[in-house]
């Protein structure tokens, strides 16, 4: 095993360490520095990929928003997003869905589509929301003396009404 070729690339065997060719730059480095099964270093394929992008840039993004607006692309889309912010994959933010039956955990009302709700201290997800509900607790930064202000407040001036003198000009 001390010479194993590849089409573009040579791998050669050195004491601890194994030595490969880029296609690109012709440098031997570590195989540390290849993606898995390339034959372009990580510095190459880089160069590359910038300059593949900036060639293409319009037709790339016109791809992109297409794919986007599939039902493939949403998905897609959706996983990247729960597993980015929450940590959770698709899967289980629909067992999550269906253990709330597709409910709002605060009003209860049957939403398609429910927000993660999570703790910003802890990072724990506590269920899942509807919009209004999950904006109420991002707007009040989940203080629970201001909601039960609100509350109060609600339950104080109920059927309270102010007339209101405008001025004209």
């Amino acid at each position: 095993m001390s010479n194993l070729r590849e089409e573009e690339g040579e791998v050669q065997a050195i004491p601890g360490r194994f030595l490969k060719r880029c296609s690109a730059c012709k440098v031997e480095k570590p195989i540390d520095e290849f993606v898995c099964g390339a034959y372009k270093c990580r510095s190459c394929s880089c160069a590359y990929n910038r300059a593949h992008y900036q060639r293409n840039k319009g037709k790339i993004r016109v791809q992109g928003t297409e794919y986007r607006q599939t039902e493939e692309g949403k998905i897609a889309g959706r996983r990247v997003q729960l597993k980015y912010k929450h940590g959770i994959s698709l899967e289980e933010y629909r067992v999550l869905y269906q253990a709330q039956d597709g409910k709002c955990a605060v009003c209860g009302l049957y939403q398609k589509t429910l927000y993660v709700d999570h703790c910003h201290k802890t990072g724990k997800i506590r269920g899942l929301l509807c919009c209004r509900c999950n904006l109420v607790l991002g707007q009040v930064k989940d203080n629970t003396i201001i909601l039960r202000s609100l509350a109060i407040y609600l339950e104080q001036t109920k059927g309270v009404e102010h007339e209101i003198q405008r001025f004209e000009s």
